[in-house]
């Protein structure tokens, strides 16, 4: 009995893990074929949330955020910032603007931002502890601590990478 109960453990475990690492792809409108995992809650409270994930072209490594609240589609805001990420070895980065996009039917805004190559490393091996994010509207920039899932970044990367 103790020896099925350790092989159901193990297996549940490895089972999740598999989950965590299901790789999906999609066809953007400029016909270049990105792969990703699904998007993960970093933060929330009752007025704001931020959700995110990696997307790859298996040439560039993208960060993607989905602020919520957002400005409506109908205000025609177009988004050009840079996000400014601070990862748990106490570095700050500048990420470059890459696009935008709503999606499903206009209920999510989702920014990209490039990770530069040359900085691919560090955000494979440190968590991100915050994001500041401008959305165009009038409350200006949103700062996020990453409370929930900080290590999910990481873990994306390396699940894309081991597929």
């Amino acid at each position: 009995m103790k020896h099925f109960t350790c092989l159901l453990v193990f297996f549940l475990v490895q089972g999740s893990f598999k989950a965590q690492c299901d790789v999906k792809n999609r066809v953007f409108p400029d016909q270049t074929m990105y792969y990703y995992v699904e998007p993960v809650v970093f933060y929330q409270t009752e007025k704001n949330r931020l959700r995110g994930n990696i997307i790859t072209d298996k040439e560039n490594y993208f960060l993607q955020f989905m602020p919520e609240p957002f400005p409506p589609k109908s205000e025609n805001k177009k988004f050009k910032s840079p996000a400014e990420v601070h990862l748990s070895s106490g570095t700050t980065y500048t990420l470059e603007y890459y696009d935008y996009r709503y999606r499903r039917t206009d209920s999510t805004l989702a920014l990209m931002f490039l990770l530069p190559k040359k900085q691919l490393n560090e955000f494979k091996e440190h968590d991100i502890v915050w994001v500041n994010l401008d959305v165009e509207d009038e409350k200006g920039p949103r700062h996020y601590v990453f409370v929930m899932h900080k290590a999910v970044i990481r873990e994306q990367m390396e699940c894309l990478e081991s597929k």
